[in-house]
């Protein structure tokens, strides 16, 4: 087969056609009571940085309630 026989067809559209959209990831804010909640219900009580996030929280709390 001589390379003068092969056709190669090039498309107009774009390759990445199928894809979705890059959405960036985001950071939703939340008050010490809300984050405390959230560690409360999904946090495993026994991790030493969920400790140290608890103990955080609750020295927020004691400064803005003072």
């Amino acid at each position: 087969m001589d390379s003068t026989d092969q056709h190669i067809f090039i498309s107009s559209r774009p390759v990445l056609e199928g894809r979705k959209p890059y959405v960036a990831p985001t950071c939703k804010r939340v008050t010490p009571d809300a984050a405390k909640e959230l560690l409360l219900r999904h946090g495993d009580i026994g991790d030493p940085e969920v400790q140290h996030m608890l103990d955080r929280i609750e020295e927020l709390q004691k400064h803005n309630g003072s």
